[in-house]
C-alpha cells in the first residue's frame, strides 16, 4: 500500500506544470547569485613593503553582473596604517558594501571607527563615503555619536562630513556635552568648577577641525 501512495506522489510530481521564467526574473535570480563567496576573509593591501590597510570578515560576496557589480562583506574589522606603518585607524560594522563602479561604500549594523590621530570615535548604524566627492554622512533620521577621547562629544542626525573641507555637519539636530578642562574631575570636589557643559544646538551645527 505504502508503494502505491509514493508512487501516486512521484507520478503527480511529474505532472506538475513548470513555469518558466522571464529574461528579468532570470536577470533578477542571477544577479542575486554572488560570482564567489569567501568565508573567513582576511586582506592585506600593501605599498613598498609596508602594510597599508589590515581586514577580516565573516564572510566576503562579490557580485559582478552588469546590473550589481560590488562586494559584501559581512561582519568585518579593520585597521590603517600611516606611511611609519604607525596605525590610524581601526573600527568594525556589522555589514559593508562596496560599489565598484563609483567606489562608493555604504557601511551599517553597529559601526564603530576609531582615528588614532584625532583620538575620535565615529559610532551609529549607517553610514555612506560618497568617494568622488570625498563626503562621509549619514541618513537624516539616524543619530551619530562623536566621542573624544576626553569625553567630549556630539550627537545627532542628518551627519555630513566634506573631507575635502575638514568640516562637520549634523543636519537635523544636535545635542552634546563639551569638556574643557579633562583634569577637573581628579580635583577635590570642595572647589567645584564649570568643567562639563550640556547643550541643546540649532538645527544644524558645523564643527570645524
Amino acid at each position: 500500500m505504502r508503494f502505491f501512495v509514493a508512487f501516486a506522489l512521484l507520478l503527480s510530481l511529474f505532472s506538475c506544470k513548470v513555469r518558466t521564467m522571464s529574461d528579468d526574473e532570470l536577470n533578477a535570480l542571477y544577479d542575486s547569485i554572488p560570482g564567489i563567496r569567501i568565508y573567513e576573509m582576511e586582506y592585506n593591501d600593501v605599498a613598498r613593503g609596508k602594510l597599508r590597510y589590515h581586514a577580516v570578515a565573516e564572510t566576503a560576496e562579490m557580485f559582478d553582473s552588469n546590473d550589481k557589480n560590488q562586494i559584501v562583506v559581512h561582519s568585518m574589522q579593520f585597521e590603517q596604517y600611516d606611511n611609519k606603518e604607525n596605525l590610524s585607524a581601526s573600527g568594525s560594522a556589522g555589514k559593508a558594501v562596496r560599489y565598484n563602479n563609483s567606489g562608493n561604500v555604504e557601511i551599517t549594523d553597529n559601526i564603530r571607527i576609531y582615528s588614532e590621530k584625532e583620538k575620535v570615535s565615529i559610532e551609529g548604524r549607517y553610514l555612506l563615503w560618497q568617494d568622488k566627492d570625498r563626503v562621509l554622512s549619514g541618513n537624516i533620521t539616524d543619530e551619530i555619536r562623536i566621542t573624544k577621547k576626553d569625553g567630549t562629544f556630539f550627537a545627532g542626525k542628518g551627519f555630513y562630513l566634506d573631507s575635502g573641507k575638514n568640516k562637520a555637519e549634523f543636519r537635523n539636530g544636535v545635542y552634546g556635552e563639551y569638556i574643557s578642562d579633562p583634569n577637573a574631575e581628579k580635583e577635590e570636589k570642595e572647589t567645584p568648577s564649570p568643567t562639563r557643559r550640556s547643550e541643546e544646538f540649532p538645527e544644524k551645527e558645523v564643527i570645524d577641525d
